[in-house]
């Protein structure tokens, strides 16, 4: 474990950039701003979360303006030992969005890099993240993990944890601030951050997001999920990242004569009749690629289900995204 903030003198953990994020701790005064408090609690800091574990959580912005340019909030620590070049690592840590913010973002990540920076304005750092979070983190009442695998290249020292792109490049999402009162303002998103952890993976450990589909072994009336298969968000457009497994997709489809059925799915955040219009059009868009590629148009069917079938809970953000997927279906 990396940490969890329970040296409150932020002895192992300190700030890139001036832009400040802030320590909450359920030890100190209540009436104190950085008081983490339970959520029937009155707070007027940023919110009414309580740490993952322990006694301490850190909070900083991931999406906003200040003073006319783009503020993101970074924290930093320096690792027991370098990283070494060719080991496989695995990362997690857990964010949880402010209740009191209208706005959620993605690109919650970690990049490493070799030493310590102590840059003295508030300008945002612009990389590229060895783990980031691809979708939009909404939820406020229960902790998200964001976790993935990466092989290190350089025997780096320390790790920095905030949001690495510009706002442009970062997706948002309108969201419901806690019992209809918001502090903060309505364009930044600020998350809480807790749980750290950083170690060696195992050999035999398997990163959930780089699944590899195995079609040959589909039966007629099966269905399987298309892994790796991206959108925009909120739209029907295909991300660049998906055009591997829709390759490989179409190299099965081009080796067989199967007729298959290919199916959209929602988690329930919006309506039903809207998230039903937009699985069909997500189906839809994997058919379009596949005929664009040369599949004749007979051979496919699309359907959109919404939110109708859910493969995991809606309660939080971890079973949302297992519901919004593409799956095959071999009809004949």
């Amino acid at each position: 474990m990396i940490g969890a903030f329970e040296d409150f003198s932020t002895k192992y953990w300190s700030m890139p950039s001036a832009a400040s994020p802030d320590i909450f701790s359920t030890q100190v005064d209540e009436k104190c701003w950085t008081y983490a408090c339970s959520p029937g609690s009155i707070k007027t800091s940023a919110g009414h979360q309580i740490p993952r574990t322990g006694s301490n959580m850190v909070g900083i912005y991931t999406y906003g303006m200040y003073r006319g340019s783009e503020y993101h909030e970074y924290l930093q620590t320096k690792l027991k030992e370098p990283l070494i070049p060719g080991n496989r690592y695995y990362v997690e840590f857990w964010v949880c969005r402010s209740c009191l913010v209208e706005t959620a973002s993605n690109n919650i990540g970690v990049f490493f890099t070799g030493k310590l920076i102590n840059r003295k304005s508030t300008r945002s750092f612009y990389n590229n993240p060895q783990i980031n979070a691809e979708e939009v983190v909404t939820e406020s009442k229960e902790w998200t993990k964001i976790s993935g695998f990466f092989t290190a290249k350089y025997p780096h020292e320390v790790m920095i944890i905030g949001n690495f792109h510009k706002d442009a490049d970062t997706k948002i999402r309108t969201v419901e601030a806690c019992n209809n009162k918001k502090l903060l303002s309505q364009d930044e998103a600020y998350y809480y951050i807790d749980d750290i952890l950083v170690r060696v993976a195992e050999k035999t450990e398997v990163d959930e997001k780089n699944k590899v589909n195995d079609f040959s072994k589909l039966q007629k009336g099966e269905s399987i999920i298309l892994e790796n298969i991206f959108f925009d968000f909120d739209e029907a457009i295909i991300l660049k990242k998906s055009f591997p497994e829709l390759e490989k997709l179409y190299r099965f489809l081009k080796q067989n004569q199967h007729i298959i059925e290919i199916s959209g799915h929602t988690d329930n955040v919006g309506s039903k009749e809207y998230n039903k219009l937009l699985s069909e059009e997500r189906a839809q868009a994997v058919v379009d690629y596949l005929i664009d590629k040369g599949i004749n148009q007979e051979r496919l069917k699309s359907r959109g289900f919404g939110s109708s079938e859910p493969i995991a809970t809606n309660k939080d953000e971890v079973g949302r995204a297992q519901n919004r997927r593409v799956e095959i279906k071999i009809i004949e």
